[in-house]
């Protein structure tokens, strides 16, 4: 799947990674949309002392529940 990877300050990367798999007790969802807000840009721009690179970024999305209990 492809996704807009933290790769250092100034460096915003797309890249194929890995499907994700369920975890335990959680929920795996479909991604349809993914919208970064100014903390992400923050970051990409300036680095930020808790986000470590390689990093995927991006948490405002809009998708559907594939597995777990909220799945159907």
């Amino acid at each position: 799947m492809l996704a807009a990877v933290f790769a250092g300050p100034g460096r915003l990367e797309m890249r194929d990674v890995a499907e994700p798999s369920c975890p335990d007790g959680g929920s795996l969802i479909a991604i349809d949309a993914c919208a970064v807000c100014g903390t992400d840009v923050r970051i990409v721009t300036h680095g930020h002392h808790k986000v470590r690179p390689p990093q995927v970024l991006g948490h405002e999305l809009v998708g559907r529940v594939l597995a777990g209990e909220l799945a159907g």
